[in-house]
């Protein structure tokens, strides 16, 4: 698997697959403190994209196309 830069994303997909929904809060690995507090279902459903000619954005969720 690449190097993805959108673990929250990947997160919310694998919760929301297993039934899960709310909130889930990502914790800094270093302090232990909040880091994130994201709605699962809201968040699932979008994605990050990245290209060099524009800043990142989010965008509606697709499968990527590993070939």
């Amino acid at each position: 698997m690449q190097d993805r830069k959108d673990p929250e994303g990947d997160l919310v997909r694998v919760l929301e697959a297993r039934g899960y929904t709310g909130t889930v809060t990502m914790l800094d690995g270093n302090t232990g403190m909040p880091r994130t507090i994201i709605n699962i279902e809201k968040a699932a459903k979008r994605m990050v994209r990245e290209n060099q000619r524009e800043a990142a954005r989010f965008v509606k969720w697709r499968p990527f196309d590993w070939q």
